[in-house]
C-alpha cells in the first residue's frame, strides 16, 4: 500500500495531516487524494487549510486561499499571532473579512 505523503491521525471522520509547517497546497492536494483513495465511508468531507495571508493585499490572499480551495479545502484557518503585526493591523486584518474567492 502506498504510504501517505504526510502522516495522517486516521482515515475515518477526523482525519488530519500533519506538518512542522503549514502544508503547500500540492501537499494537501496529494493528502487529500490519498484519503479519497483510502478511505472507508462515501459521502463529502472537510478539508481544513491554515496559513496566513499578507496583510493589505486583498488579491494576493485570495489567490493563497484559491489555491487550497482548488486541492479541495473547504475551510481556510487564517494564522493571526504578535509575529505577524501589533494587535492593530490583526485586528484590521480581521475586520477586513475574509477572502472571497
Amino acid at each position: 500500500m502506498k504510504s501517505p505523503p504526510v502522516p495522517l491521525v486516521d482515515l475515518a471522520p477526523g482525519t488530519a495531516p500533519w506538518s512542522a509547517l503549514w502544508l503547500r497546497p500540492d501537499e494537501l492536494g496529494e493528502a487529500v487524494d490519498y484519503v479519497r483513495e483510502h478511505r472507508t465511508t462515501n459521502g463529502p468531507f472537510e478539508v481544513i487549510a491554515s496559513g496566513g495571508t499578507p496583510l493589505g493585499e486583498k488579491r494576493r490572499a485570495q489567490d493563497i486561499v484559491k489555491s487550497f480551495e482548488e486541492v479541495g479545502a473547504t475551510w481556510w484557518l487564517e494564522w493571526l499571532d504578535e509575529q505577524r503585526g501589533t494587535f492593530a493591523q490583526m485586528r484590521e486584518h480581521i475586520r477586513q473579512g475574509p477572502p472571497k474567492i
